[in-house]
């Protein structure tokens, strides 16, 4: 499941296929187009992604949500779904976000019955009404066991993109521009957690609540390579958070939109 958004697809869907051969994986062509950040999955099948970022004719132009479900339920052993609404594109454009709101800047589950969403408390902030509709989503969400959510608000920064950066033919950002910054956009590996700060006073806070969700949680900061252009509003270099903690073996496994085999059980995949 490779996706069809921003430059260099094409090379972008040659790696899954080297990846598995250099590691002798299997590879399993699904028949529909997603993203690695687009889609969330906790341990009991629980799925999380927004609609805007999957269901979309950009990607999917021949699949309903219901279409969408049933590959997802024979491909990652999805039990359960957790659907938020996302926004349109040309919201998602006028906020920096070239991903149709992928799911890894909205919310992520964490190992203990939790999920970090990202939430303002600035209703003149343009993105306050999307925020609302994902917590009012949220809160009536459950497992795939019937179990409720612990929901823990992470505060957004507000950053600003300094160079010019090109999403796609049609959508470019000039620096200055209104950024997609979210501290949910972290990795979990085994062993570690990278998530990134901004040199905001929403930083500590941030630093502070996601490790303390996952086992052992520790962090540092590595120094990042851009500097806000806004001194006003970030007034440091973003980083990179590392936070210590433990989690399972992964499974070895490839998925790629290429010729392949199909498979009737499923696997784990995170933001």
């Amino acid at each position: 499941m490779v996706g069809a958004e921003g430059p260099n697809t094409g090379v972008t869907r040659m790696f899954p296929a080297r990846i598995a051969k250099n590691l002798d994986l299997p590879i399993f062509n699904a028949p529909m187009i997603t993203e690695g950040g687009a889609i969330e999955i906790d341990d009991a099948g629980t799925f999380m992604a927004t609609k805007s970022s999957i269901v979309n004719q950009n990607r999917n132009p021949e699949m309903d949500q219901q279409a969408v479900e049933r590959v997802l339920r024979e491909y990652l052993g999805v039990r359960h779904f957790i659907w938020l609404s996302g926004a349109s594109p040309a919201v998602c454009e006028s906020l920096g976000d070239g991903t149709d709101w992928h799911v890894d800047i909205a919310a992520r589950f964490t190992p203990n019955q939790a999920i970090l969403y990202c939430w303002t408390d600035d209703e003149s902030d343009p993105r306050y009404p999307y925020l609302v509709q994902h917590r009012k989503e949220l809160e009536g969400a459950t497992d795939a066991n019937g179990k409720p959510f612990e929901l823990i608000p992470i505060q957004n920064p507000e950053v600003y993109s300094v160079n010019d950066i090109k999403w796609s033919a049609s959508h470019r950002m000039k620096p200055g521009s209104f950024t997609d910054a979210a501290y949910t956009n972290y990795l979990v590996t085994n062993g570690a957690m990278l998530a990134p700060v901004y040199g905001r006073k929403e930083d500590e806070c941030a630093r502070r609540s996601s490790p303390s969700t996952f086992r052992g949680g520790r962090s540092s900061a590595f120094p990042h390579s851009r500097s806000p252009r806004r001194a006003a509003r970030s007034t440091a270099s973003p980083s990179t958070s590392l936070a210590r903690n433990r989690l399972p073996k992964p499974q070895r496994m490839a998925i790629d939109p290429g010729e392949g085999e199909r498979h009737p059980w499923g696997t784990s995949a995170a933001g």
